[in-house]
């Protein structure tokens, strides 16, 4: 799933459209008030936010879904104009994942190519990461398993989890 914010409306509906031929969900806040009800609600892999909006700053947007406690991707889309908030975001210490130069509409049609691919290589990067969470998770309870399910070991579990399929401890992964 993948939220989007823009306030214009050609790009939001091209967007759209070009992500649902890729087989992705779109969630788009009615309003700008929705925007936190959409986040809890559609549970996004990734936004979309438009630095420029008409009725609440980007940077608006962002502080509010990062005091929301988002974990996922947030890509946001800027222009040259835009660079010193952009600069204000990274300085304030905002989550942002990526920034990307927003698609320039030519006669009507927006070229997503660029914004296609760095789409696609985060919703590849989170849901890697949530492989990732669901190996380690497994590998730590085999290793509780394994050591007699003692309490108190949890955490040194999930860290010998980690190594082993980092691959820092290389053959050892059935020692305990």
């Amino acid at each position: 799933m993948i939220m989007l914010l823009t306030h214009q409306e050609e790009l939001r509906r091209q967007l759209t459209q070009a992500l649902h031929v890729r087989g992705h969900k779109v969630a788009i806040p009615q309003h700008r008030d929705d925007m936190l009800t959409v986040l809890e609600d559609a549970k996004p892999e990734l936004v979309i936010l438009d630095l420029y909006l008409s009725d609440r700053s980007g940077a608006e947007n962002l502080r509010l879904i990062h005091d929301h406690r988002y974990a996922g991707a947030v890509l946001v889309l800027s222009g040259p104009s835009m660079m010193p908030i952009v600069n204000v975001v990274y300085a304030s210490g905002l989550r942002v994942t990526r920034v990307v130069q927003a698609p320039v509409n030519i006669n009507g049609q927006y070229d997503f190519g660029d914004l296609e691919s760095n789409i696609q290589t985060l919703i590849d990067e989170v849901g890697n990461r949530k492989k990732s969470h669901a190996s380690i998770a497994r590998r730590a309870y085999e290793l509780y398993e394994i050591g007699g399910r003692r309490e108190g070991q949890n955490v040194q579990d999930w860290l010998r989890a980690e190594q082993e399929l980092s691959g820092s401890l290389g053959m050892r992964i059935g020692a305990r």
